[in-house]
């Protein structure tokens, strides 16, 4: 009988190999996080609507579960100055959502970031391979202008789909003060950025209608993807 693995794995699995071949390496990150980590270096200042932790799961006034996997990019490049890098993390992030079909407390995000000689085009044209490869068919691809504090210009990604417009993942160049905050001064040195919710292409790509599937631990539900 064949194997069934669970579509977030196998998921997360095809975007990291896809990764891979680009030359990005994985980061380890951590489901504890700080403010300061996942806010205040992000460019997210405290009249934001995430900062309020009613919107995060908090511990105490220095530390909450991460709602994003962008911070530790941030953490890793403020390492390395200047310097040309690749690399993605990946992990569950937690956000203080009721519970619904599209909406969950945790979900997976894959974060990727690299830092070089890039522009908007080599954002779009990584984008769009990688959702070509995790799809496993050509696709139209939408980049609407949107807004995030950590990056600009800032993306929704849209992929068209089943015969429609799906909005897909969240995309930019890094933002001048979150580079600026990370220790790069270098004119020719910028970054590429993106936030992926695993949950989200799976829905998509094997037209599940309701996130809490995945998290029901029923084995007639897995076993549809063997």
């Amino acid at each position: 009988m064949s194997d069934s693995r669970n579509l977030i794995s196998s998921l997360t699995k095809r975007i990291t190999d896809f990764l891979a071949i680009y030359g990005f390496k994985y980061i380890k990150s951590n489901e504890l996080t700080s403010f300061e980590q996942n806010f205040v270096k992000l460019n997210i200042n405290s009249k934001h609507p995430a900062f309020d932790p009613t919107q995060s799961l908090v511990f105490d006034e220095n530390q909450l579960l991460a709602t994003h996997k962008t911070g530790i990019s941030i953490e890793i490049i403020s390492q390395y100055p200047n310097q040309e890098l690749a690399f993605f993390s990946y992990g569950k992030v937690f956000r203080n959502d009721e519970e619904d079909s599209t909406h969950s407390h945790q979900f997976n995000q894959l974060d990727l970031v690299a830092t070089g000689k890039y522009s908007v085009s080599h954002l779009k044209s990584l984008i769009s391979d990688l959702l070509e490869y995790v799809f496993e068919e050509k696709l139209k691809t939408r980049f609407r202008p949107s807004y995030f504090p950590f990056t600009q210009p800032s993306f929704e990604v849209d992929i068209f789909y089943q015969n429609r417009w799906i909005e897909i993942l969240g995309c930019g160049l890094l933002h001048p003060k979150v580079m600026k905050n990370s220790g790069f001064n270098s004119k020719k040195i910028y970054g590429i950025a993106a936030g992926i919710g695993i949950e989200r292409l799976a829905m998509v790509k094997h037209e599940i209608g309701d996130i809490r599937e995945f998290y029901k631990n029923d084995l007639r539900f897995l076993k549809q993807f063997r």
